[in-house]
């Protein structure tokens, strides 16, 4: 039962870890910066902005996970330090 969560939990974090590294690299470099510019030039519907948000919140998520993660490995963690 452990085991199933913790291969979900690993499963879980590396699917958000490549989706904020994707929405990383579409922030930096795929939509332009636009100093100033009002008009939005959107990717895939959304202007950067909205990709940016996105990016924040399933980095918060992604953290949230990181933490049940490091919750579950307490007893090896502990054995470490």
């Amino acid at each position: 039962m452990k085991r199933n969560f913790n291969n979900t939990i690993n499963l879980i974090m590396l699917f958000l870890s490549l989706f904020t590294v994707s929405t990383g690299f579409i922030i930096w470099f795929v939509i332009p910066r636009g100093h100033g510019n009002p008009a939005c030039t959107p990717f895939a519907g959304m202007c950067r902005h909205t990709w940016a948000s996105i990016h924040a919140y399933i980095a918060l998520i992604l953290i949230v996970i990181m933490v049940v993660h490091l919750v579950l490995h307490y007893r090896w963690l502990k054995k470490l330090i």
